[in-house]
Formats: C-alpha cells, sequence, structure tokens
C-alpha cells in the first residue's frame, strides 16, 4: 500500500525528481492512488502502463528509455 512507504524514516525533500513507474493491473498498489499522490507534483514524472503486474520489466523499450533519460538528467 502506497501509504506505507510514507512510514519509512526518510528526509523529505519536496524538490527531489522522481520517476514513478505504475501499471494499471498492478494487484499491490492501486496505481489511481499513486497518481493522486504524485501526479499535480511538478518534480514527479509518472509512467503507466496497461499492464506489467507489481514489477514491469525493465527490458521493455519504452521503461528502459524513460529511467535512462531521468538517470542521465540528474
Amino acid at each position: 500500500d502506497i501509504e506505507a512507504y510514507d512510514l519509512v524514516p526518510h528526509y523529505k525533500n519536496p524538490a527531489t525528481e522522481r520517476l514513478v513507474i505504475l501499471t494499471r493491473d498492478d494487484p499491490v498498489i492501486d496505481f489511481r492512488k499513486a497518481l493522486e499522490k504524485f501526479g499535480t507534483d511538478p518534480n514527479s514524472t509518472l509512467l503507466i502502463f496497461d499492464e506489467g503486474g507489481h514489477s514491469p520489466p525493465i527490458d521493455r523499450p519504452r521503461i528502459l528509455s524513460v529511467v535512462r533519460a531521468f538517470i542521465e538528467g540528474l
């Protein structure tokens, strides 16, 4: 559940850039909750797939290109 991550102690910096990869068929995290939490955050980039479950394969060309661009842009 996405709220569980709020319980993990960490330094919160609202300016931190985030890449959030979601799938609509994730049985663990409801993508709509994550969309509510990060969708209006200007420092968050969301990538939502129709399929992929809880661990979408990172070798998908679209995921790989976005992750690479995100990392290289930091």
